[in-house]
């Protein structure tokens, strides 16, 4: 009961984000952006940047999947 209560929990806190997706870090092609390090990604993943009321800044040009990897990381948190 317990653990359908906290799923439930958790899709309802999904739907009230209003993200335009959602994606996972563990759906993300690294090989479609070979310049992006995968190890600073799961780094971020942590995320040990909020708990040290840090900020986490993606930046690129169109099309490299900052939305993707910015939802996952909402997700995660």
């Amino acid at each position: 009961e317990l653990a359908v209560r906290d799923d439930r929990r958790f899709r309802q806190g999904l739907r009230l984000s209003r993200l335009p997706h959602h994606k996972t870090l563990d759906e993300y092609d690294f090989s479609f952006q070979p310049d992006l390090d995968p190890r600073k990604v799961k780094d971020l993943a942590t995320l040990s940047f909020i708990e040290a009321n840090a900020n986490a800044a993606l930046l690129g040009p169109p099309g490299v999947g900052k939305t993707h990897i910015a939802v996952a990381l909402a997700v995660a948190a």
